[in-house]
């Protein structure tokens, strides 16, 4: 199997790739599916539809770079770039072939095929030596993620134009305990209706990822802003627009307030300096205040009641010898007692827990 030598023009790229809309892929935690169609709508693109993992949706190029700059709750954003019927190899092959990779694959690049695991080994086959038509040239040396799906003969073929997922935004190198994703703490405070107008207390902040991207937010710093995307190495892209769509985003981040936004607790001091480094790299350490406290002992910030968002490290890991669930009740009881009015979020793997401990659930 061999690819065809050839360059796309500028012609075709603009034709085929540029000026059309494509189908795109958002992935997500399940769950979160609603919360992301919202988003996507919020960045211009109306019209997705809600999929188990995720949200398809239509969009140009130009786009697709924008949703991938500010979205916060995507963990991949893949290209749809073919569905086709292939029932044995033979036809896979001719399928495969008939593809206009010159126009989504740059010279000297390879590809990386994912999905195949499970499938009969002749398709298997096939997919492995079509990677070799693809072969790798220093001092390139790039891969392109490929997504394969096969049910009863019906294929489909996504591209991945995010590269390292989405909720790797840069700037967490220190971690804690029982750390967040970024996306999921993202999701946590979409769930919470937080819209910065009051103060965010995360009292278990670990790493910081919840006070930070309450931070950002509130900063407006694009949470793709620091960080590169497969999609930088497609033959189409523009490097132009680009530029201008992250140069734009930074001409919109606010300045700093008067006051932090954010407060951040934690028990242990060196976690906690690891969370301000992770809040500098993040481009917010001036919206967060960072103090060492211990949740059970320390009271809620004075004035007027906001939110209290975290993720709790259950168990022994927050010296509760009865496990995880006598860590849970007694995190509800505390809440109950002494953070009355404040509007509560946070992540549990025994929600039945906090109402037996007195906590209301929403």
């Amino acid at each position: 199997m061999s690819l065809w030598p050839r360059e796309p023009s500028e012609r075709r790229l603009k034709q085929h790739v540029q000026a059309p809309a494509h189908t795109w892929y958002a992935s997500c935690f399940p769950g979160v599916e609603r919360l992301l169609l919202d988003e996507l709508s919020s960045l211009g693109i109306p019209g997705g539809s809600t999929v188990p993992g995720g949200v398809e949706f239509e969009a140009r190029l130009d786009d697709m770079m924008r949703v991938q700059l500010h979205g916060r709750l995507s963990s991949h954003i893949r290209l749809r770039l073919a569905s086709f019927r292939a029932p044995n190899p033979l036809a896979l092959v001719d399928r495969l072939q008939a593809l206009p990779w010159d126009l989504w694959i740059r010279a000297g690049y390879g590809i990386r095929i994912e999905g195949a695991d499970g499938m009969p080994a002749a398709f298997r086959r096939v997919l492995a030596e079509f990677q070799t038509a693809f072969p790798v040239s220093e001092p390139v040396a790039g891969l392109q993620g490929l997504m394969a799906r096969c049910r009863d003969g019906e294929w489909q073929l996504s591209l991945e134009a995010s590269g390292d997922p989405m909720h790797r935004r840069g700037y967490r190198l220190e971690t804690g305990r029982a750390p967040l994703r970024e996306t999921m703490a993202a999701a946590l405070l979409d769930l919470v209706q937080y819209d910065g107008s009051r103060l965010l207390v995360d009292p278990m902040a670990g790493s910081g990822t919840i006070a930070l991207e309450a931070a950002r937010r509130g900063a407006g710093v694009a949470a793709g802003i620091d960080r590169t995307f497969a999609f930088e190495d497609w033959p189409g892209h523009r490097e132009a627009t680009w530029q201008h769509l992250k140069r734009k985003a930074s001409e919109e981040m606010s300045a700093a307030p008067e006051d932090f936004r954010v407060l951040a607790r934690e028990v242990s001091r060196r976690i906690l300096q690891g969370a301000e480094a992770n809040a500098t790299r993040a481009r917010v350490r001036e919206w967060v205040r960072f103090e060492q406290a211990d949740f059970f002992e320390a009271l809620p910030p004075p004035g007027e009641p906001g939110w209290v968002v975290f993720n709790p490290p259950y168990g022994q890991r927050i010296g509760m010898p009865g496990g995880a669930r006598d860590g849970l009740e007694a995190i509800a009881r505390r809440l109950t007692e002494v953070w009355s009015g404040w509007r509560i979020g946070l992540v549990t793997p025994d929600p039945a827990g906090l109402v037996r401990a007195g906590l209301k659930i929403d």
